[in-house]
């Protein structure tokens, strides 16, 4: 597979279809499933554990390359002690062994130990990724029996499928645009074909999303085929190329690059030595199940250690947070969800020990539960 950078200009399933929320947790961001032999050996067994396992590694910490840690090699060689369950479930597909027999499948269903994976990952220096992510509308331009079609939710399997797998493996929320009336009315073919950002910008207002994939597959010489891409975040164009022998191939790869962007953006390396504080001040936290929400949303971040409640006054609530990472990092994940809006920040505050950040935001009690 030949993968090309071009110039930087200056997301249950993972295939989700006219939603308008922004960030969404992805399902069981531990869980892994494997084909094996339905006459299962102890050795295809393990095997099948330690993939299982790679892949939990690779959603949870947003990298491919966490899986070349020398550390995390080694614990590779035993990965049944990071299981917490498994179990088999029926599986149609058949498959043809050495000898060249047809055999039967089933599925292997492992849910491995949040803590222990995370411990894992933390305490061999690679970063953590949390399961709120930011989902990306994808629009893709392909051919189909000779016409230029954008592909949408639900109507082209055989491309659908290896986004939808792709996309699992790495704990990106993926969009598909409906492609009904609405978004022909402002899109075509050619506006993604071409990669006209302005255009797929306008039409993806409609899905509000946090990011957008955009771009062409085109069949070349000799089976092979090309995607080329632009990738809109944070007001990047991210342009690249890819191009394989396999479409299943092509797509895992393009959401590869769009997972470890995400991941830059958004993974912290949790490390006690190297923490920064931010005194953080919430308004508009009007009695006990405000306060309650908010230091439940507060400690369930990516990266935040501790919350210890400074002080109380009125509907005001302020708290010191322990974070890995900067206070870049913890205003972007913040952002992801609606639950805090900004207000005017205030200046650093000198304490005994350290230089404290200070942030100021307003609490939004009538948006959803929080997850």
């Amino acid at each position: 597979m030949l993968l090309a950078w071009f110039r930087v200009i200056f997301f249950g399933s993972f295939l989700l279809a006219g939603s308008v929320n922004a960030a969404v947790q992805i399902a069981d961001p531990y869980k892994a499933v494997k084909v094996v032999s339905e006459q299962l050996s102890s050795s295809e067994q393990n095997k099948a554990i330690q993939l299982g396992l790679e892949e939990v590694l690779v959603r949870n910490s947003g990298y491919l390359s966490v899986l070349l840690d020398p550390g995390i090699q080694r614990a590779l060689s035993s990965s049944s002690e990071f299981l917490s369950q498994f179990s088999f479930e029926s599986n149609s597909e058949t498959r043809v062994n050495e000898l060249g027999e047809v055999i039967g499948t089933k599925k292997l269903v492992m849910e491995f130990d949040p803590g222990l994976v995370n411990d894992l990952i933390s305490n061999n220096g690679q970063t953590l990724w949390g399961p709120r992510r930011p989902q990306v509308l994808m629009w893709v331009a392909h051919e189909h029996f000779g016409q230029r079609e954008i592909l949408a939710n639900a109507l082209t399997p055989e491309l659908q499928r290896p986004i939808e797998n792709a996309a699992r493996f790495r704990g990106v929320p993926v969009l598909l645009p409906e492609m009904d009336f609405e978004d022909e009315l402002v899109i075509n073919p050619l506006d993604v074909w071409g990669q006209f950002t302005d255009a797929v910008e306008d039409a993806s207002e409609r899905y509000q999303p946090d990011a957008i994939l955009t771009g062409r597959i085109e069949s070349l010489s000799n089976q092979r085929s090309r995607g080329t891409w632009t990738f809109i975040f944070n007001g990047e164009y991210r342009k690249f190329e890819i191009t394989s022998d396999s479409l299943e191939l092509l797509l895992a790869a393009s959401i590869d690059q769009v997972a470890e962007r995400l991941a830059d953006q958004y993974a912290f390396v949790v490390d006690g030595n190297y923490n920064n504080y931010v005194q953080l001040e919430v308004a508009n936290v009007i009695g006990l199940k405000d306060y309650h929400d908010v230091v439940e949303y507060m400690s369930g971040l990516t990266g935040v250690s501790s919350v210890q409640i400074k002080e109380i006054s009125n509907d005001q609530l302020v708290m010191e947070i322990e974070v890995s990472g900067d206070l870049q990092q913890l205003k972007d994940i913040i952002a992801l969800d609606d639950y805090l809006k900004p207000r005017d920040n205030l200046d650093q505050q000198e304490t005994d020990v350290l230089i404290t950040e200070r942030v100021s935001y307003s609490w939004q009690p009538n948006l959803l539960s929080i997850q």
